[in-house]
């Protein structure tokens, strides 16, 4: 009984710390709240964690999964960071957001929160605006008694495109009722519900002990079940609580679970669907994972089960037209209400596209038309759905369309040798070309494409003419291409060069000095150093051409020798020098022929 009614005046004074500066600001409530059992340990295991971080917030960790759903991605991605500082209550369902940014922020920012479990969003959940660059906190408003879930966004372009962390803030009630139930007083710290995360170097099975066993469970009506367990030993980083519907023994870094940090803690309400039946495992957490387990326990969520109510909007698309090259409006009919519009939804490969391909958001909900771009020629499947609270909720039937052809055309007119390793290559083009083009180019790839050669940029659609470079004495293929800003949409024919070998220099003499069952001796005569040394190549062929000689490199820009020892006996064989660049050979010695006995 004296360690309830410590806790409880902790929690009192936690309260009128936080808001006695601002409640006299503000008229008395005369209106008492009850709280349930569920809500009154979890307000009160907020007010207990508000004791550790000095800002008042309780951060969640940051998920490992991925929500390409979530994700706004901003026309002009710039980098910055937000971090929320605190959250302090002002008086009755008000509170002060506060916030550091680093960071371009010439629109401003967002405040948005919810009350569901979860990282808030703009536009889906409440928000407010906090005009000017240079904002760094914000009111935000809310009931007495409920949790908050916060986070602060970049809002650019109509977009929010950077989040900070979330924090999670209850207002506490300033009339300070009594709880109708001592375990308030002494409740366990919030669990908060943690999705899937495998947990690298981590225990994966753990062994089933007796110094954990969870002896109770009760309710469920409302989501939360209430979870008793017994402890016996030292758990410095608290306790998982690990569940799923389907496997009958969760395992820590398998299925999903809670996280309890306090290590006294003897029970907690934990989240579940009414009506649902849940395998539970409560474990020591340390930090490579869990090491004991207790055993199984199963508990079915009292209520009745959810069953959720199908959305009555009906989606048709009635027709996809080409505007123009590469540009389709895409044309529809709706019946129902949607309130945070549409997104429209396609791909090449996928019958039935979603969200994770392509997609263009049509943020009013009342328009029945949207403009999508794609590859002239190209066939996709599309559909428009409704779009809340970050996901598509109702799909139209999907529709094929197959975008115009370019009616532009490309011809490679001629590529010519300018300096070593350099040519001009120049092309006749008909029809526009706002991005430009792409010239492609292999030595591997008979047909070279945007997806498997390599690229040269020309951006003035108005030039018909580009410098292009390569190894001496090697065949490429060219292709010339209209550049659609993502892809090419129309090709020239390919055109094979090869470009013009190296010069002999008359200077660069190379002689035989001696040849054994084992190796030949050779040496030469420059005038000047070589600053990239040499490339020493033999073949049966005469000269040994390069490439596609077997060769040695041979670093030193002075030296004058060399001795090769890889040549067979009984062969005859052509050597040559050349002088290296690093890339490919500037200038070749005089070819030796090579009789080895």
């Amino acid at each position: 009984m004296t360690k309830r009614l410590v806790l409880w005046i902790v929690l009192m004074s936690l309260v009128f710390t936080a808001g006695c500066d601002q409640l006299k600001l503000f008229a008395p409530q005369d209106a008492t709240v009850v709280l349930s059992d569920s809500e009154a340990a979890t307000l009160a295991a907020l007010a207990a964690e508000t004791q550790k971080p000095s800002d008042g917030i309780l951060r969640l960790p940051t998920p490992t999964t991925f929500d390409p759903q979530l994700v706004k991605p901003s026309s002009t991605p710039k980098p910055g960071s937000i971090t929320i500082t605190s959250i302090m209550e002002t008086g009755p369902g008000r509170a002060v957001v506060n916030w550091d940014a680093i960071g371009e922020f010439p629109s401003g920012f967002k405040v948005v929160w919810t009350d569901v479990q979860g990282k808030p969003t703009f536009p889906e959940n409440t928000s407010v605006y906090a005009s000017g660059p240079n904002a760094r906190s914000a009111l935000i408003n809310g009931k007495s008694g409920t949790i908050y879930y916060v986070r602060v966004c970049r809002y650019l372009n109509g977009i929010c495109d950077i989040y900070s962390e979330l924090g999670i803030f209850a207002f506490l009630d300033t009339s300070s009722p009594t709880p109708d139930k001592a375990s308030a007083a002494t409740a366990t710290m919030l669990a908060f519900i943690q999705t899937k995360t495998a947990i690298p170097g981590g225990i994966t099975g753990g062994t089933t002990g007796t110094s954990l066993v969870i002896t109770s469970m009760s309710g469920g009506a409302t989501g939360k079940a209430y979870m008793a367990w017994t402890a016996e030993g030292s758990f410095p980083l608290g306790y998982k609580i690990v569940y799923s519907k389907t496997n009958t023994k969760p395992t820590y870094g398998t299925d999903p679970y809670f996280y309890v940090r306090d290590s006294a803690a003897r029970y907690a309400y934990v989240d579940g669907d009414p009506g649902s039946k849940y395998y539970y495992r409560i474990c020591r957490y340390i930090t490579s994972g869990c090491d004991t387990y207790s055993p199984v326990y199963t508990h079915t969520f009292t209520g009745t089960a959810f069953t959720p109510t199908p959305d009555p909007a009906v989606i048709t698309i009635t027709g996809i037209t080409d505007t123009t090259t590469g540009l389709a409006r895409v044309d529809w009919t709706a019946t129902g209400s949607f309130p945070t519009g549409f997104k429209i939804v396609y791909s090449k490969t996928n019958p039935l596209p979603t969200l994770a391909d392509t997609n263009v958001y049509v943020s009013d909900g009342s328009l029945r038309t949207g403009t999508v771009t794609g590859d002239p020629s190209g066939a996709y499947y599309f559909r428009v759905c409704k779009y809340y609270n970050g996901k598509c909720v109702v799909y139209s039937p999907a529709v094929s369309f197959t975008f115009a052809a370019d009616p532009a055309v490309i011809s490679i007119t001629g590529i010519t040798d300018t300096t070593l390793g350099s040519a001009t290559i120049n092309w006749d083009a008909t029809g526009t070309f706002p991005n430009g083009f792409k010239i492609l180019y292999s030595t591997t790839q008979p047909v070279p494409t945007f997806e498997n050669a390599s690229k040269i940029t020309v951006s003035d659609g108005s030039l018909r003419t580009a410098s292009v470079t390569g190894i001496p004495n090697t065949l490429y293929y060219y292709r010339v291409c209209k550049y659609t800003g993502s892809g090419c949409s129309v090709y020239s024919a390919v055109s094979e060069f090869t470009y013009a070998d190296a010069p002999v220099d008359a200077g660069f003499v190379l002689a035989l000095s001696s040849v054994t069952l084992t190796q030949a001796d050779f040496s030469w005569t420059l005038a000047v150093d070589n600053p990239g040394g040499y490339k020493a190549m033999w073949s049966f062929s005469n000269p040994p051409p390069w490439p596609g000689s077997s060769s040695e490199f041979i670093s030193s820009p002075t030296a004058r020798t060399y001795v090769n020892t890889s040549l067979t006996s009984g062969g005859t064989y052509y050597v040559r020098l050349c002088k290296w660049n690093g890339s490919y050979c500037t200038a070749y010695s005089n070819t030796v022929e090579v009789v080895v006995p």
